[in-house]
């Protein structure tokens, strides 16, 4: 028989804390556009093995973007997405076949030490001063950046968002267009990395059913960011979130590096 439990070695608190970090982590993308696989697979790589947990949110990630889809095709620049999804496409198979490869002590060094490179780039502002150092009205700049963020990602199982964010937020002509190419990018990207996988024969039933089983909470999540957008600061929120988020990178790369 198929085993299709996919929590079937977590204990019921454990269970709990997965429910709350999908929850948050979707809340967040309802806030601000994209952000939500960088929480999920960090905190839920404590909880489910390294491979699985990647999976897992990219299962979610990608069945909930039905959510926000409408937003972005409606506010979203497809003049602005199409170079940095060319640039992406190629990267995200490589990257796709490195994932594969890593075994599950080595995976979690390499998702911390990147994810925690990402974020205090981003705390930093680091990614921000690309502009400077290169012309983003060069063609090969947004395809450039989509190559290296798609590799990065596809391999750390997140952070896309904080890269191609810099040439969006350049790009795009207002707060709203930014949002909404967001979650058009985000969206795309998505999608083929979850073909990507799936070409790689990478998604079993029981990876499946865990990212299904995740999409109500992911759901109920984006929802209520969407509607506490103009409610909350957000940006005092995503400040404290980073912080939260570096350390918990940084642990998963000292457990990675303790396993190996």
């Amino acid at each position: 028989m198929v085993d299709l439990n996919p929590f079937a070695d977590v204990s019921p608190l454990a269970l709990v804390a997965l429910v709350a970090i999908y929850f948050v982590s979707f809340l967040i993308r309802g806030l601000v556009g994209f952000g939500s696989n960088t929480p999920a697979v960090i905190f839920s790589a404590f909880i489910l093995p390294p491979h699985d947990a990647v999976i897992v949110s990219l299962v979610a990630a990608t069945l909930s973007q039905a959510q926000l889809l409408p937003q972005g095709l409606k506010a979203g620049d497809w003049r602005i997405a199409r170079p940095l999804i060319a640039g992406s496409f190629l990267s995200i198979l490589v990257g796709v076949w490195i994932f594969a490869r890593l075994e599950a002590a080595w995976l979690m060094l390499v998702m911390g030490v990147l994810l925690a490179a990402a974020i205090a780039a981003d705390m930093a502002h680091a990614t921000e001063r690309l502009g400077r150092w290169f012309d983003p009205r060069v063609p090969t700049f947004a395809f450039a950046l989509a190559a290296f963020a798609g590799l990065f990602a596809t391999i750390a199982g997140a952070g896309a968002m904080y890269f191609l964010s810099v040439y969006t937020r350049w790009a795009c002509p207002g707060p709203w267009s930014f949002r909404g190419t967001n979650i058009l990018v985000a969206a795309l990207f998505n999608f083929w990395r979850a073909g990507a996988v799936a070409l790689a024969g990478l998604f079993t039933p029981k990876l499946l059913v865990g990212g299904a089983l995740m999409l109500p909470v992911a759901l109920l999540g984006g929802w209520l960011g969407g509607y506490l957008t103009e409610r909350i600061p957000a940006r005092r929120f995503y400040r404290i979130l980073q912080v939260l988020l570096l350390l918990a990178a940084a642990s998963l790369a000292w457990k990675g590096l303790a396993r190996i």
